[in-house]
């Protein structure tokens, strides 16, 4: 009787921890203003790249990407445009015809779409089906304590990344999505801690980033305090140019 007791104290506690997760993803998502962002859809253009997130498509949530390629063997530029429905359908378009993709390279191209739209959209994202929110205690950085969550993906909805592992601080006041960090398993590896700074645009405030990684493979709730001590390189900047 008493083991059945401690089962339901721990559904109740995992419950509990579950919608106050939540609760906070959804006073971030109001604070950025990301409500409207299920009406309306947003381009901007990132690496020399124009991308279009809209989530008001019909079937569902429209990735898309326009860009140019050199082709080597004509000594000309392609228009390359690739569309992504719902982070699993995946098209490549070559200056207006369909491209025959072996399995492996749309794969390979629409997990590439589908993260930059990923962090682009934060903290939407984390209130996706595929999300599974847990509430750690607080982070102090520089000071300032933050809301922290630990994020994982299912492996049936979570693409093919669901197996990263994520860490998300909130600022206490705003609920503002001030910093996050990140391991990742695709292309050999790795674990990213990244600064968020705010851009506002059409009553929606973006994140850009500055990116930082450790110099060795250390556990991923160091990385605040890695971060703090000046012990982390920053390896690239995230702009974005919105239209």
């Amino acid at each position: 009787m008493r083991k059945i007791i401690f089962i339901l104290i721990g559904i109740l506690l995992a419950s509990c921890n579950k919608d106050q997760a939540k609760a906070l993803v959804n006073q971030s998502v109001a604070f950025h203003g990301f409500d409207r962002f299920n009406t309306h859809a947003v381009t901007f253009t990132f690496r020399d790249a124009q991308y279009t997130i809209d989530r008001s498509f019909k079937e569902g949530v429209l990735y898309t990407k326009s860009f140019k390629q050199f082709d080597s063997i004509q000594q000309d530029s392609l228009q390359l445009n690739d569309s992504l429905i719902n982070s699993s359908v995946f098209k490549r378009y070559a200056d207006g015809q369909l491209l025959n993709l072996s399995t492996e390279d749309s794969s390979r191209f629409a997990q590439s779409l589908n993260a930059v739209g990923y962090f682009f959209q934060l903290p939407l994202p984390l209130l996706d089906e595929a999300a599974q929110l847990t509430l750690l205690e607080d982070t102090t950085i520089k000071g300032k304590p933050y809301n922290t969550l630990a994020v994982h993906f299912t492996p049936d909805q979570g693409g093919e990344d669901h197996q990263d592992t994520f860490r998300y601080y909130f600022d206490t006041e705003t609920h503002a999505l001030s910093y996050l960090s990140y391991a990742y398993d695709t292309n050999g590896g790795g674990i990213r801690f990244r600064v968020a700074e705010p851009v506002s645009h059409d009553g929606m405030i973006f994140l850009d980033y500055l990116n930082y990684k450790p110099a060795e493979e250390v556990p991923l709730d160091t990385l605040p305090a890695l971060y703090e001590a000046g012990a982390l390189k920053l390896v690239s900047e995230i702009r974005n140019t919105i239209e």
